[in-house]
């Protein structure tokens, strides 16, 4: 929410040039990308840290031929 309204922010000083109309544009349009880059960044982190949980601290893997659950450590 910080970077939707940051962004708009910017969006509206850029858009200022055009008038009162690109001000209203640019803030919309500032507001949609920070959102848009604040969101892929946030799935990145959540996809890294999930991958790193599941490695490191649940028992993840599961024999196929017996159904036991094991971790599996990096040597």
């Amino acid at each position: 929410m910080a970077a939707a309204l940051s962004g708009a922010e910017v969006g509206a000083a850029v858009g200022i040039i055009a008038g009162p109309l690109g001000a209203a544009c640019g803030g919309f349009a500032g507001a949609i990308l920070a959102g848009l880059v604040a969101g892929a960044a946030g799935c990145a982190t959540g996809a890294a840290f999930g991958e790193a949980l599941d490695v490191k601290v649940l028992n993840n893997w599961r024999c196929l031929a017996c159904g036991r659950t094991f971790t599996v450590r990096p040597d």
